[in-house]
């Protein structure tokens, strides 16, 4: 379930979408990822099971995903009276003291004895989370200790690639080489011509791919990009892409939503079905092969993101 749909550092100010981050309900495990500023009014609002959660997941250390973390362990861990769940995030989170020492479970106190188990996330050391579903770190570009993860299960690989630059070079319609600098937006593009190849092989196979994609062209030395996940998507077996992390520009100056606009050209130039999220809503995550299905609040009940 998505508890919000909102990126960008105005987007935060604003909160003209949510900031809650999105929740991860499997037979094997739930898990709550990247909780912003607001998420626990909104979880609460959507009815989600917080004192039931395995796991609270950061992908890096910017307020829009990491602002309300410490609100949801001390949820997980039922106002901190007892020790369970797991606390994942880059070890510059922890160590910057971004989650509190006390919601890192390091210094429990006397009326409050519970807390997590905090584990620094490192690429290519896999975490169990619950039977049979391991989450696999996936290093992203974005400035920073950040990783995105694949969770894997018997039935299903689920994918979120955090925020993350992907385009490195591309070719303009002249057929010349342009290089993706920071501040300039992406303009005259015909076909990527470097790109972060790391990313394309992690989410190549994937069933549900989770995309933080804030813009349509601008800051993609940073940001995804919708242009740089159509050519991410573009030859993989990935099932169903999803469109998260918005930013209130995609709101024209008349009000008209034009996020749907991003999924269209996704779709277009990779053959992948494509859904812009909004918030509160949720995704019926079936077993390999069998899609995803996007409902309402209070919608059919079953594995669901």
């Amino acid at each position: 379930m998505f508890v919000g749909t909102g990126g960008s550092p105005i987007n935060l100010m604003r909160q003209v979408r949510a900031t809650g981050g999105f929740y991860v309900e499997l037979p094997e495990v739930r898990l709550y990822v990247d909780p912003g500023p607001g998420a626990l009014v909104h979880a609460r609002a959507l009815g989600l099971p917080l004192e039931d959660l395995d796991a609270v997941y950061v992908s890096h250390g910017h307020l829009d995903h990491y602002g309300d973390a410490d609100a949801i362990v001390e949820s997980m861990c039922r106002a901190m009276s007892v020790r369970r769940g797991l606390l994942l995030a880059p070890r510059s989170v922890l160590e910057e003291g971004l989650v509190s020492a006390f919601h890192q479970g390091r210094r429990p106190d006397v009326p409050y004895p519970g807390g997590p188990r905090a584990r620094a996330l490192e690429a290519g050391r896999a975490v169990a989370l619950g039977d049979g579903a391991v989450l696999h770190p996936v290093p992203a570009h974005h400035g920073g200790e950040n990783y995105g993860f694949v969770l894997e299960t018997p039935d299903l690989r689920l994918g979120y690639t955090s925020d993350t630059g992907y385009l490195i070079a591309y070719r303009n319609a002249d057929g010349e080489r342009v290089n993706v600098e920071p501040g300039r937006a992406v303009i005259d593009f015909e076909a990527a011509e470097d790109v972060h190849l790391d990313l394309r092989a992690a989410f190549a196979d994937v069933d549900v791919l989770v995309a933080n994609v804030t813009f349509m062209n601008h800051f993609a030395s940073r940001q995804l990009t919708a242009i740089g996940l159509g050519d991410l998507l573009t030859g993989s077996h990935v099932g169903q892409a999803v469109i998260t992390h918005l930013d209130p520009a995609l709101t024209g100056a008349g009000g008209e939503d034009r996020t749907p606009l991003l999924a269209e050209y996704v779709e277009r130039v990779s053959g992948v079905p494509t859904l812009v999220a909004r918030d509160g809503m949720r995704l019926q995550l079936h077993p390999r092969g069998g899609g995803v299905a996007a409902a309402a609040r209070g919608g059919e009940e079953g594995p669901r993101a």
